[in-house]
């Protein structure tokens, strides 16, 4: 049923990419990231093919429309995306000494990477011609909520079960619908052009969906960059930063209240929660017990055991992209998990596939990300992407982001990154964005 479900919605979105005003092609290609067929399609001709469309020719056929209408963007003359570029090149490189077993996984990793480069550049360019505006990320969230409340609630949920718990999440990766929906939020948090009420409204609404979905990264995530936003909005006139704080405050308090007095039993379910079971257990100092740390916790130990093994040249080139399939073969749990999704950690894996040499490029290209997001405030007041960095870095430490490009978290950054250019070049002008 869920197959079935998933055709129909990967076609509908193609038609609307194919034949759709740039405006339909945009959301289509936004909502494409909501549908993951990996664990719903089996690996066949079938799966290939949808793979292929929806994370490389959907992108490609709207960075090619633009291309023809001269609406495209590249940000050729940025620090940040040619250190992107390198690290990209570097990793191409990794070729000649990536174990020849892991060479499939090494072509997907690859084609998830020019999911995220030429998907930036769509995305800044939609910013530019107005195909995507943020009035128009409401809508997104509209129509993202509606996939997540059908595929819970109606389909059976099957993307959402997680033990005992059941997730609210669209057709993907639980994960990678908090990361998306971080994403919006911070995007409606910063906007200017949304007005107050609908802001609060949304904001409300994406607070619930994250504790619906029940992912701690990203609850997290959320309220950090509520306070980081409130702490360098405050630097405004007392009574314009009071109001909106106020209103905030006073209406997630009504929320609250409503909940605790007409749903039976709220305050129990939210302690039963993967939320409410990371905070019993970070009160109580057991943190490490927690299901999905202390798994993670398994696989960075291994990681480290076989650092300790290293020759001098794994120090300094890695392993090979997608090399870590080899230092996980023996668990069983990640026999389905794809040679690009097992650390957990993008920091690590860097360093164990790609060497010293991939590590400093992709540390720098994260430096130069953050004094963009400074240069930015400064520019023009819009902390949108010091709002996200924490959340991302966040994630970067503890899920699987290279390995999202066309997907929902990817989908996520792509949308912040490419907001935060694009208000900066609109304010200040590319002369003085100084190369970032």
């Amino acid at each position: 049923m869920i197959s079935k479900v998933i055709v129909i919605l990967i076609s509908i979105i193609f038609l609307a990419v194919l034949f759709g005003t740039k405006v339909f092609a945009i959301i289509s290609y936004i909502l494409s990231s909501h549908v993951n067929i990996t664990g719903s399609i089996e690996s066949g001709p079938k799966y290939t093919l949808i793979s292929l469309l929806k994370i490389i020719a959907i992108p490609t056929y709207i960075f090619l429309l633009f291309g023809f209408q001269r609406k495209l963007k590249i940000p050729y003359k940025g620090i940040s995306f040619n250190l992107w570029l390198l690290f990209i090149t570097y990793s191409l490189i990794s070729y000649f000494w990536t174990p020849s077993q892991f060479l499939s996984h090494y072509v997907k990793q690859l084609g998830f990477f020019y999911a995220y480069t030429v998907g930036f550049i769509v995305i800044y360019s939609a910013w530019n011609s107005k195909s995507i505006t943020e009035n128009k990320i409401i809508i997104v969230l509209i129509l993202v909520s509606i996939l997540a409340l059908l595929q819970t609630y109606v389909l059976g949920n099957t993307f959402g079960q997680a033990g005992n718990h059941m997730r609210l999440v669209s057709f993907t990766a639980k994960q990678q619908f908090a990361e998306f929906i971080l994403a919006i939020f911070v995007i409606v948090l910063a906007s200017k052009e949304i007005n107050t009420k609908l802001k609060i409204v949304s904001i409300i609404a994406i607070t619930i969906l994250m504790i619906l979905n029940g992912s701690r990264t990203g609850f997290t995530s959320l309220v950090l960059a509520l306070v980081v936003y409130y702490i360098f909005k405050i630097r405004r006139p007392v009574v314009t930063s009071i109001i909106p704080i106020t209103s905030t405050v006073l209406l997630a308090s009504g929320v609250v209240l409503s909940l605790i007095i007409f749903v039976p039993n709220i305050t129990e379910k939210i302690y039963d929660s993967r939320i409410g079971e990371a905070i019993s257990a970070a009160q109580g100092d057991k943190i490490k017990s927690v299901g999905t740390v202390k798994d993670r916790l398994i696989i960075w130990e291994s990681v480290e055991n076989r650092v300790q093994k290293f020759t001098f040249t794994d120090f300094v080139v890695g392993r090979g992209l997608s090399s870590g399939g080899e230092l996980f073969q023996k668990f069983s749990l990640f026999q389905d998990a794809g040679g690009n999704r097992y650390f957990h950690n993008e920091y690590l894996r860097v360093f164990y596939e790609l060497g010293i040499i991939g590590a400093v490029i992709f540390f720098l290209f994260l430096a130069s990300i953050t004094v963009f997001a400074v240069k930015q405030y400064l520019w023009n007041s819009n902390p949108s992407l010091l709002v996200f960095l924490p959340g991302f870095f966040a994630f970067l430490a503890i899920e699987n982001i290279f390995s999202a490009g066309g997907n929902a978290g990817g989908m996520g950054i792509l949308l912040v990154f490419s907001y935060s250019y694009y208000n900066a070049i609109k304010s200040t002008g590319v002369d003085r964005i100084g190369g970032y």
